[in-house]
């Protein structure tokens, strides 16, 4: 039996149950044979993959397609590049008509659909939120989740985690219900704890370095402004010298004529 053969036995033989990584790794397969299928006879069946503008796949159209519970987001998230790859092939075939989104789109529905995730998360109430070495949200675990790919797998967080002040709050608040045991919780392995806190000290230190930075920065404005104010008082005093030396010389002279 093939890879997918095997999975998919296994799927049944486990009571329709698989681990992340062979669910994901199922998910891909079948992704990638209902891509291979649109893109086949010159895209000739392409257009019903496509979302009403014809910009782009229909991410809700190949999760049906797919299924094994695969969602959109997971498509978008962990098989971006298999679907970029798709477009790309059916923008070159003339399928799709429209522009490709700006990274300001996707990092606007990134935000939105991690900010859903995480409210149906804090809507179920049997949900095992994971934590780090703190007692704290492990941001990048959750994130992860969000991929549907282990968090091992994560190399960065978007920006956003961080930036956003409405999701900032919303993950604050999470820190909140699960240092006081509001939600249930489970600790990530210690390896990755270490891991976040290591992250979480460079970006102090590159904070710390930035400051100084900025301060030292400022220290040479003011430095640059008093050495231009001491040069314009020394400018200053070295003509009221000359004025008074030409003073000096001239009275010399009136009273020598007498």
């Amino acid at each position: 039996m093939n890879t997918k053969e095997v999975l998919l036995q296994k799927y049944t033989d486990n009571d329709n149950q698989l681990g992340k990584r062979e669910l994901g790794q199922l998910r891909r397969i079948l992704l990638t044979e209902v891509l291979d299928n649109i893109i086949s006879n010159d895209c000739l069946n392409a257009d019903k993959w496509l979302d009403k503008k014809k910009s782009r796949l229909d991410k809700n159209k190949l999760a049906s397609a797919i299924g094994y519970g695969i969602t959109p987001d997971n498509i978008r998230q962990s098989f971006v590049k298999q679907v970029k790859e798709a477009e790309e092939v059916l923008r070159v075939a003339g399928k799709i008509i429209a522009e490709p989104k700006t990274n300001c789109q996707i990092h606007n529905e990134n935000l939105e659909a991690f900010t859903s995730f995480l409210k149906e998360r804090l809507d179920e109430n049997g949900y095992y939120w994971p934590k780090n070495a703190k007692g704290f949200l492990y941001r990048k675990a959750i994130w992860a989740y969000f991929l549907d790919i282990p968090p091992e797998e994560v190399k960065y967080l978007p920006s956003f985690i961080s930036s956003d002040a409405e999701l900032a709050e919303m993950l604050s608040n999470i820190d909140i219900l699960i240092a006081e045991d509001q939600v249930k919780s489970i600790d990530y392995k210690r390896e990755s704890a270490l891991e976040e806190m290591e992250d979480t000290m460079t970006n102090r230190a590159l904070s710390a370095i930035r400051l100084q930075l900025k301060e030292k920065s400022e220290e040479v404005v003011l430095l640059r402004e008093e050495l231009k104010e001491t040069k314009q008082e020394l400018a200053e005093l070295k003509q009221q010298q000359k004025s008074l030396l030409s003073q000096g010389l001239t009275a010399f002279k009136q009273g020598s004529a007498h």
